[in-house]
């Protein structure tokens, strides 16, 4: 997606990109299953919540998993952006959000096939995973050729569906990895996600 559009539209709505990339993603999650003919009101989601501070130094990861029940019946992609954007600063406010970091700490000192068994056990029942990782801004080159985006394949831990967005300049990539025993048609979820997307940054034009 053309990064500056997904901006604009986001920012008419007061909304960031993340809120626009939200919005769009379950637009098309929702539109798979009504194209299979079930009718979704809500799904669940997790998505990486900044907890970044104005004071907080430079480098370093603040973040923490946030989890999110999500209407997916609002047809209008701006209000959905608004949607989601209320629901991203509400879970801020979440006081057990703050304990995030100190348990993650903690797994990554257990044993992989204990801390992966965990990880999977949290992710049960979760329906979509959403990252949002800002990319390089100038150009960059490999072997000599320049790189045109960079598009991240986000393991799906197991959620159905993980989404991730990483910023390469003027694009906005996004990648898609499904589950197949969840997802019996990858293809057809991927055209519904990007006419989704297509529609919000729509709103900035």
């Amino acid at each position: 997606l053309d990064l500056e559009q997904l901006h604009a539209a986001a920012k008419r709505q007061e909304c960031t990109v993340n809120h626009a990339f939200f919005a769009g993603v379950v637009g098309g999650v929702a539109e798979y299953h009504r194209a299979a003919g079930r009718d979704l009101r809500e799904l669940r989601v997790v998505m990486p919540v900044s907890l970044r501070r104005p004071d907080d130094p430079a480098g370093g990861n603040r973040w923490a998993p946030a989890r999110f029940v999500v209407p997916a019946d609002i047809s209008d992609p701006g209000e959905r952006m608004a949607a989601m954007r209320d629901l991203v600063l509400a879970s801020r406010r979440e006081p057990s959000l703050s304990l995030s970091r100190p348990l993650a700490g903690a797994m990554q000192a257990l044993p992989s096939r204990l801390s992966s068994g965990l990880v999977g056990s949290m992710m049960q029942g979760v329906d979509v995973v959403l990252t949002n990782v800002p990319g390089p801004t100038e150009r960059q080159y490999l072997a000599g050729a320049e790189v045109d985006g960079l598009w991240a394949f986000a393991p799906t831990a197991g959620a159905a569906v993980n989404t991730s967005l990483v910023s390469h300049g003027p694009r906005a990539c996004i990648g898609l990895l499904a589950d197949a025993a969840a997802v019996s048609e990858p293809a057809a979820l991927n055209e519904m996600i990007s006419a989704e997307l297509q529609e919000v940054t729509k709103a900035a034009l």
